[in-house]
Formats: structure tokens, sequence, C-alpha cells
């Protein structure tokens, strides 16, 4: 630079700073929409300008730069191109950051419908097929290996469009980059089998008998005609529609079904096949009628093992013939059959055809009697405190040791049982241990539970002076009251020698078993039974023990029942007795009652009628299913002619059905009102 003055020139140098001009931008990114994945990686064109100007920056004022830039865009992922400043140039900016967008790659995929056959309703399984688009054999691919659709309708046809329920979808490590467009589906309905029943054996006797073929064939499809030919036999029975005669001849014929294509919904397209079951039915001709079981017998439930014999079933009834029963592999009888032991029986039954009839087909079914239960009870012991715990035998002794409760006859259990304190008795003080009873009894019959004992330590009584002898004599000592009777004693005192009296009181249902007496040192005094619950001892030179023991009175009941299933313990037998005394009932034969079978209408009304004496009725009655000669006749003649009964219409009176509780009170009451 140069400066002067008036007598002078100066020449020097200096120095200056040109500062980067600080800009804004205006950056436009040319990819339009954006871009779809294709698996390469996307670098959009940058035009960049002064801000609000057409006038382009430099190139070598800044960078460009991207990212994110091959997957689809997802969420906050999209592409990135970031404008970053050189710094090197005349102008200075901050890195500026601009997004584009990646669009997932649209695949295609077709499917296909498994076949159905026909079954009334919509429902179609939808298989995927192969992928369509995939790129750089990405990892990608369907989940599901079926989803659930519905054909249009239920009807048959084939290329019947589809609806999916739900789509398909795509997993992988690179399945964000695609979209799965849904597949369009077409499938097939098909015809059904028919699947009927058919009864495959029948008999109709000889000589123009007919049988109605329709009857064997059930689960028949709706609008199903039903067509029956002979195959074999026609020398035997002629056929027209479903009805089949016999001829002279016996033999055997048989059936050839056809069952016609049912299309339900008028399309010539049947939902059901036609069906052909040759020599389906087999129709023998016999020279008799089948007689029939038109009540099958019952076995009586809830029957517990009681020492004899008892009815195991209802009795069934037939037509045609007498039902007949067996056991297990028993001999056929027209007895109800019986048992005694507990277990599972098979009773078989069948009739035997009468002159007209042939034998049914042999069925069965099982009976259970259940164990009956026992208990065996360990017996309580006493002891005093300060004394030494009671010694439980190791073999112990029936009725000494542990009771029985009631068995049947001359029923007796084997086995062992075993007697154990629930740990050791503390003798120190007055308390209680149980006596633990367990062990090996046991018969077929019975089920065995076991119930514990007890030891009570007691503390001794002195009554109200000392034990030692004196002017007043030695304490008599009791147990005083226990849970099923008490003594008494009368005087609390007595000298050597003296007699005293003890008066024992039991419980109601409960007696005496043992009553001992031990003076101080343990030894058992003599005690004299004087009758009426009294018992005397002479005392002794020291204080004494008495201590009762009570049992329980078994029940006994004379076992005089005519009949083996009535035993003395039945609630039911003073009434069985005084109605077999009576004649008013003789049983179900000669040695059964049958206490749990059900009465049927013809046996309550003959119950009643010889209850009142068995008067002879005006006239016998004229329903259609009493005949004269039957048991009961009289009987029921004499019910209607006393307003006792109806019958169950104007023509029947129903002997053989099963009489109810409500019947049975109103017979009762109307017999009985006006008395």
């Amino acid at each position: 630079m140069t400066c002067e003055t008036l007598n002078t020139i100066y020449t020097g140098t200096a120095n200056f700073t040109i500062a980067k001009k600080p800009i804004d931008l205006d950056v436009t990114l040319d990819c339009g929409k954006g871009f779809v994945y294709d698996g390469t990686a996307k670098e959009p064109g940058v035009t960049v300008n002064f801000k609000d100007t057409t006038t382009p920056l430099p190139t070598n004022e800044y960078t460009v730069s991207y990212s994110n830039n091959i997957d689809a865009s997802i969420g906050n992922r999209d592409g990135i191109v970031t404008i970053a400043s050189t710094r090197t140039g005349n102008y200075i900016f901050g890195a500026g950051y601009y997004h584009f967008n990646i669009a997932p790659k649209k695949l295609t995929m077709g499917a296909s419908v498994t076949e159905k056959k026909y079954d009334g309703l919509t429902d179609a399984v939808v298989k995927p097929g192969a992928l369509v688009g995939i790129v750089n054999s990405d990892d990608v691919c369907v989940v599901e290996t079926s989803v659930s659709g519905n054909f249009n309708n239920e009807f048959v046809g084939t290329g019947k469009s589809v609806t999916l329920s739900e789509n398909f979808t795509l997993t992988g490590s690179k399945a964000s980059n695609y979209t799965l467009t849904q597949p369009t589906v077409t499938g097939n309905i098909i015809a059904a089998e028919q699947e009927p029943t058919i009864t495959a054996t029948a008999s109709v006797p000889r000589g123009g008998k007919t049988l109605d073929l329709s009857e064997l064939v059930t689960d028949v499809r709706e609008n199903g005609n039903v067509r029956f030919t002979i195959s074999e036999g026609d020398a035997y029975a002629t056929l027209s529609g479903s009805t089949l005669t016999t001829k002279d001849d016996v033999g055997t014929v048989k059936i050839t079904v056809t069952i016609d294509a049912v299309d339900l919904n008028s399309d010539n397209k049947p939902e059901y096949n036609a069906y052909t079951g040759t020599d389906a039915i087999t129709v023998s001709v016999t020279l008799k009628e089948t007689s029939t079981v038109t009540a099958a017998p019952t076995a009586i439930p809830d029957l517990v093992y009681k020492g004899s014999n008892q009815a195991l079933i209802t009795a069934g009834t037939a037509t045609g013939g007498t039902l007949y029963y067996k056991l297990n592999n028993g001999t056929y009888s027209k007895d109800l059959p019986t048992a005694k032991n507990a277990g599972d029986y098979t009773v078989y039954y069948k009739v035997v055809g009468d002159d007209d009839h042939e034998d049914s087909a042999e069925q069965s079914f099982t009976v259970t009697i259940q164990k009956a239960t026992v208990t065996i009870t360990a017996r309580d012991k006493t002891a005093y405190v300060g004394g030494t715990v009671p010694v439980l035998p190791v073999k112990p002794v029936k009725d000494t040791d542990y009771t029985i409760s009631e068995m049947y006859g001359t029923d007796t259990l084997e086995g062992n049982v075993t007697l154990t304190y629930d740990g050791t008795p503390d003798m120190s003080k007055a308390g209680s241990a149980v006596i633990k009873i367990s062990g090996t009894l046991a018969n077929d019959n019975y089920t065995i539970t076991y119930v514990d004992g007890k030891l009570t330590v007691n503390r001794r009584s002195f009554g109200g002076g000392s034990s030692s002898s004196n002017s007043s004599g030695n304490t008599i000592s009791t147990s005083g009251k226990s849970d099923n009777g008490s003594i008494s004693t009368d005087k609390p005192t007595a000298k050597k020698g003296d007699t005293v009296t003890v008066t024992v009181t039991p419980q109601d249902g409960y007696k005496l078993d043992k009553l001992i007496v031990t003076d101080s040192k343990g030894n058992t005094l003599t005690v004299t039974d004087k009758g009426d619950n009294k018992y005397t001892f002479t005392m002794p030179s020291s204080k004494v023990t008495v201590t009762p023991t009570f049992s329980r009175i078994e029940e006994t009941k004379p076992e005089t029942s005519p009949f083996d299933d009535v035993t003395a313990n039945d609630y039911f037998y003073d009434a069985v007795n005084w109605a077999a005394d009576k004649g008013i009932t003789g049983g179900m034969s000669d040695t059964l009652f049958a206490p749990n079978a059900a009465c049927t209408r013809a046996q309550i009304v003959t119950f009643l009628w010889r209850t009142a004496g068995s008067p002879e009725p005006k006239a016998l009655s004229s329903f259609a299913d009493v005949p004269a000669d039957a048991y009961y006749a009289k009987a029921v003649a004499w019910a209607v002619e006393n307003s006792i009964t109806n019958g169950t219409t104007d023509t029947t009176f129903g002997p053989d059905e099963t009489c109810t509780r409500a019947q049975i009170v109103t017979f009762l009451w109307r017999l009985y009102q006006d008395k």
C-alpha cells in the first residue's frame, strides 16, 4: 500500500482475510415417488442450489453420501442422502439429511384347495404354492402350511370360488422387503358315498308270511330312494317293492340293496353317489317265527354281599316263548339267576321259543355284587400315672385285644392283626395315646376297615384321705363313669374283711364285659356276681381299685326265612315272613323272594287281592291282555269291581308293566279309603 505526506511518500504491505460465506441450500432429490426394493443400492440424483435461487452450488463445495438405501423403508427406516460441506471453497453450511422411500416388492403366489367330499358345509383348506418375485435368493417364505377358507356354497362342483378366511403371511430375515398379494383360488367338492346301516340277517316263516325290508335299512340320506332285488333264492320268496313274501319251501334269500344318487340342489351334480350293496341282506325262510324279547331283564342295582344267595336281575318278558337265564358257563333255566359271593357275574338270557317260534339269539350283561364292609377295632386300654406302659401283645386275640364287627353266618377272616402305639405313651401325666391297628385280615367278600383304639392314662383316686390303713378303713377307688356305663360302691372305704357291694349301670345297648378289682400290689381279687347288676368282693388290708369294661350288645334275629335271599338282618325280614305266612306271596321260586326286583302291575293287584282274602269276583275282566287262565285274572277282575284300577286303557291292563310307586299308593288308597 502507499501513503504520502507533504514532503514524503511511504510504500508498504498489509495482510487481510476474506471469510467463507455461510449459506443455506435448496436440495432436490431426483427419485420421484421413490423406489421399489430389488436388492440393489438406490442412489437418487441430487440438485443443490443456493437457497431460494436456481443457481447451483459448485460441486466442489459439497459431498453426497447415501445410507439405508438397500432394504425397504419400514417405520423410520428411510433411505437417506447426506449433503455435507467440503469446507474447501468459498461457502460453508451445516450437513443436511434428505429422506427417500424404498417400497416393499410385491410377491405373488399360487395356492391349491384340498378337494373335499360333500358334507353339507362350505369350509375349505387352502395350501400355499411357490412364491414368485423373490430377488437375490432372499430368506423369505410363507408361515402357514394351510389356511381356512369357504366355498361359495356347500354343493358339489368343480372350479368353485373360494374366499380366504385368513391371510397367508411372510416370514424370514428379508420378509420386511416384500408384501404378498393373497392368491385367488378355486377348488372342487365331489360327491360323498352313501353309508346306510343295514341289518344283515333276518328270518321269516314260510307260507305267505311277509317281511318289510325297508325296516332293515336305516341312515339313508334325505331324498334317497331305496330299492330291493332278489339276487339269490327267488324259489323261496317273492318281492314287491320292499315287501318280501315267503313261499312254501324253507331256504335262504339274498337281497341286493340299491340306493339312487342324491342331487340335493337339482343341478345334475349329485351330492351322494349311488349305493349298491350286493347280497347285503340274507333272509332265512324258516318253519317258525322267531321269538322276541319284549322287555329285557335288568341288573338289580346296588347289590352287596349278605352271606346268602340273592337274585341278580329283574325278570324280562318275551313273546313267542319263555325267557331262560344262565350265569357264566352254567345251564339255562327259567329261574332267575342268583349268586352269593361278591364279584362280577355275566348273565346270559334268550327266549326259548314255543311250538310256533324259534329261539331268540343269546344276549348278556354284567351284574355286580359289591363287597360288604367289616370293621376291625382296637380295644381301648387304661393305665395309671407313674405306672408302666401296658404291653401290646405280639399276637393280639380277638375280643380281648380287638373286636370285629358283625359278619354273615360262619364267615371268618384270615390273616393277622398288629397293634402298636403311635409313639411312646407318656406315663408321667394324665392323658391318652393312640393304639394303632393294622393287619392282613382278609376275606374275598369283605372290605376291611381298621379303627384305632386309645390308651387312657388316669390319675389314681385316693378319696379324701390316706391310702394306708386307719380306723376308717382303706380307700375304694373306682373308675366312676365311662363312655359306655358307670359303677358305684356301697361305701367309700372299708376295713379288711368287710364285704363291698359294687353296682354296675351299663348304658343302653351295652353290657358289663369284665369287672376287675385289684389291691395296691396289683393282685386281682375274687368278685362274686350277685345278680341284678350287683357284685361283691372282700376288702383286703390295702386300698383297692375297681375297673369295669363294657361291650356292645349284639342284636340277633332268628334266621327262619323260607327264602335264601332274605336274612334276619334285612329290614324287610319280618314283612316278607308275614307275607309268605299269610299266602300273599310265594316268592319268585321256592327259595328266592328277589327283594330288589321290581314288581309288575299283575303282582301288585294279586298281593292286594290275597291280602283282602282272595274274594271271588262277579265276573272276569274284559281286558285283552289278561288271559282267563292267568294267575292274576281273578285279582284284576276284583280290583276293577272295587274301583282300585281301571287298567292302562279301556282294553288293556298292562300286567307285565312295572308298577310305579305312584300306582301302588293309589291302589292302596282306593282299597282303604272307606275303611
